[in-house]
């Protein structure tokens, strides 16, 4: 059997229904007979200045699922955003951070195991990545994650002293994808690939093979240097650091995990570290694969 390029439904950025419907009923209709498999694709933003692209591989026939599905997920990843965000008073980590009291808060299940990943790379890092402060950032000393505990099973946070501060800002992007990544999969979909922010997460394959992540020098001309990355259930976050003193020898990192949020926790810990204790410490995580770019724009891959 001959392998064929899939059609591409390219749905509607636009958040009225009407509009949605006009643009992907003329796709439906300029599909070729003979198309099965069919990316539909969207794009809206997921919070303010934050574009998501979400590409879902499904059979024609599933076109009013996969509309649905994809308006859904970008809503949903809306409210966790607003829920996130510390700025908003309503969200629930800006009330955690508004009392600021040692205390233990129920939270809902999305935000527990998000917080719950993030513990986990501030440990593995030893708080090189930390997403806990002092609230007028000099309560603590370093390490502040070791004041927060977190249960998943019932979905609680412990924050152990007083003016504890979250937050996830810094790993935004690959929580809003890990975010939808798991509603598209709760809702059966089992190929789909979300760029957002300088995250891509891959699930299952593409119409015609492994979804390939591209991964480039990161310099700022025209003609780069770049090679493709074959993932499957993989997500890849690309981390450049905005001081030129802490890393001066490390143009950027791309970690890959199954998870976004995690993988960009990683890539942000090793942009403290410099190319040569970066490299060090992929080596000394076995279950982490990553690549650096040096300030040359050459390639460090662990492993290699």
């Amino acid at each position: 059997m001959s392998l064929r390029w899939p059609h591409v439904v390219i749905l509607s950025r636009a958040k009225d229904p009407v509009s949605l419907l006009i643009v992907f009923a003329m796709a439906f209709l300029a599909t070729p007979l003979f198309a099965e498999t069919v990316q539909f694709r969207l794009e809206q933003d997921v919070g303010p200045g934050i574009p998501a692209e979400i590409t879902l591989i499904a059979d024609r026939a599933e076109q009013p699922k996969a509309t649905q599905d994809l308006t859904d997920a970008f809503d949903l990843a809306r409210k966790f955003h607003a829920d996130l965000d510390p700025a908003n008073p309503e969200g629930t980590i800006a009330k955690i951070n508004a009392k600021g009291m040692k205390a233990t808060y129920v939270i809902r299940p999305d935000l527990a195991n998000a917080l719950a990943g993030a513990l986990e790379v501030a440990q593995q890092t030893a708080g090189l990545f930390d997403f806990v402060s002092g609230r007028d950032n000099s309560l603590f000393f370093k390490k502040d994650f070791r004041r927060v505990q977190i249960n998943t099973k019932k979905h609680e946070i412990f924050l152990k002293a007083e003016g504890v501060q979250l937050n996830l800002n810094p790993l935004l992007p690959g929580l809003l994808a890990d975010h939808i990544a798991s509603e598209l999969t709760t809702r059966g979909w089992k190929n789909f690939f979300i760029s957002l922010d300088g995250i891509v997460l891959a699930r299952g394959r593409d119409a015609n093979g492994p979804w390939k992540i591209p991964v480039d020098d990161l310099s700022k001309r025209s003609a780069k240097h770049a090679f493709l990355y074959e993932a499957q259930d993989q997500a890849a976050a690309t981390f450049v650091s905005k001081s030129k003193y802490k890393a001066p020898d490390l143009r950027g990192v791309t970690l890959f995990n199954e998870s976004a949020a995690k993988a960009l926790g990683y890539a942000i810990a090793i942009s403290e570290l410099g190319l040569k204790q970066g490299l060090f410490f992929l080596g000394d995580h076995p279950f982490l694969k990553g690549i650096l770019v040096d300030a040359q724009g050459q390639f460090h891959k662990v492993p290699e």
